[in-house]
Parts: structure tokens; sequence; C-alpha cells
């Protein structure tokens, strides 16, 4: 996988890229976009799929849970690292995009998720 910096909203953010299969996978700013390249077609996903909450963090992809690193009632800031998922010989750590507090914990390591599996909720 390549790590690579960008400019999004004049912002220096991190993305990351890999092929796997004909597909390049692009994960950036909680969404991840699939690229196909035998039929050129696209498929973005976001990381709170059906819903923009901060508050939801939902699986970007199927995969396998290998770290958490947050548990129920703990303290968070923004950029803080949750959770670490593997698809497809790649690792893709969740971070978050606010500040509070762990509400609920809702997968445990080595659990297999699907796509846009609620993972973790926060508060306020």
């Amino acid at each position: 996988m390549k790590t690579f910096e960008i400019f999004e909203n004049g912002q220096k953010v991190k993305a990351r890229a890999e092929i796997v299969k004909n597909k390049i996978w692009v994960h950036l700013s909680g969404q991840t976009m699939v690229f196909d390249l035998e039929t050129g077609r696209v498929n973005k996903r976001s990381t709170n799929q059906k819903t923009s909450n901060p508050h939801l963090i939902m699986a970007p992809m199927p995969g396998k849970i290998t770290k958490i690193f947050v548990v129920q009632g703990q303290a968070i800031k923004v950029g803080d690292s949750l959770i670490v998922m593997e698809a497809m010989k790649m690792e893709y750590t969740l971070k978050t995009s606010i500040a509070g507090k762990i509400k609920k914990v809702n997968c445990q390591v080595n659990e297999q998720v699907p796509l846009a599996t609620l993972l973790v909720e926060i508060e306020d």
C-alpha cells in the first residue's frame, strides 16, 4: 500500500492506495473509492455509509478486525486511531474526525465484518 499526501480544502491530508486484482483501492478522508481497471467503473463508499454522522464509525470495506485501540468510556481527540482492519492483504486504520468519548465498541479482534458494519459509536 502506498501512502501519499494531498491537499483537500486547503489542508494536507494522507491518502492510501493499492492495486488489488485489477482494482485500485483509494482511502481518503473516511471514504474508500474502488476504481475497476477493466470496466472503468468507480465505486465510492463512505466510512459512514448512508450517513455523514462522524459519531458512527462504519467499516469502509469487508474485512477482519486486527486491532482495537479504544474501550467504552475512553476520551478521544481528533485523529486518534480507533481500529485497524485488514482486507485483501492491506491494513486500514480507522481514525476519528471528532473529539468525544467512546460510547460503545461493536466489534472484537479477529472478527470478520461486512461493509458498513457499525464498529464504534462516539458521544460528545
